[in-house]
C-alpha cells in the first residue's frame, strides 16, 4: 500500500505490478492506494506469500 500522492509520483495507478527491494528480497506486488498511509510510508500485507516473515516491522 502506498499513499496516493507517492503513487501518482511515481506514475502507477491502483493495481499496477511494481518490483522493489526489501531486506535483499525482491518483492513484485501489486499497488494498493491508502490514504491512512502517511508519504513516504509503503505498507506490506502480512501473511501474503513471498513476504519473508522478517520483514514483519522492519523500517529502512
Amino acid at each position: 500500500m502506498v499513499n496516493p500522492a507517492d503513487a501518482a509520483q511515481l506514475g502507477v495507478n491502483e493495481g499496477s505490478m511494481v518490483e522493489f527491494n526489501c531486506a535483499g528480497q525482491t518483492l513484485r506486488l501489486p499497488v494498493r492506494l491508502s490514504e491512512t498511509l502517511s508519504q513516504g510510508q509503503v505498507g506490506l500485507p502480512l501473511g501474503l506469500p513471498g513476504i519473508p516473515p522478517v520483514l514483519v516491522g522492519a523500517t529502512g
